[in-house]
């Protein structure tokens, strides 16, 4: 979920709720704003400036997710903001976070990704899982993955 904050000057910032991590800025008006209101069937908001005119701001869901992963550079928020919301955007994010933790060996935390994303368990994560049943890695159980999927 999004804060938003609109300044009397015409500036619009957005926040991240739960991590209060600033995720935008930009100038929605050029003339002063003295009204704003939250639109809780857009899920964003009107705002009135000088002249009159009715400004309605949301988020566009399909891109906020590339946007913070990519202009921000911050992939633990973009995460966060995909499961939280169910956004699309987020598969390659999660694909790359689950190499990694199997990478390193932590196949705890990569099974727990594996289980809070539908593409990546449905994937990725059955062909990892069988190349170490020749390499004696013990996932799952005593030399082999009996425990996850069938081997």
């Amino acid at each position: 979920m999004q804060v938003y904050v609109i300044t009397k000057l015409g500036l619009l910032f957005v926040y991240d709720l739960e991590t209060a991590t600033a995720v935008y800025r930009n100038r929605i008006s050029p003339d002063p704003i003295f009204l704003a209101v939250g639109s809780p069937s857009t899920g964003g908001f009107y705002a009135v400036n000088r002249r009159g005119q009715v400004i309605l701001g949301t988020v566009n869901e399909v891109t906020m997710v590339p946007f913070v992963s990519g202009q921000l550079q911050n992939l633990g928020l973009a995460l966060a903001i995909a499961k939280r919301g169910n956004l699309p955007g987020a598969e390659a994010l999660v694909g790359q976070q689950f190499e990694q933790l199997f990478a390193s060996g932590a196949f705890k935390e990569a099974a727990e990704v594996a289980a809070d994303s539908p593409k990546v368990r449905a994937g990725k994560a059955y062909m990892y899982v069988h190349s170490l049943r020749g390499k004696g890695k013990g996932v799952g159980g005593v030399g082999g993955c009996k425990h996850f999927w069938p081997c």
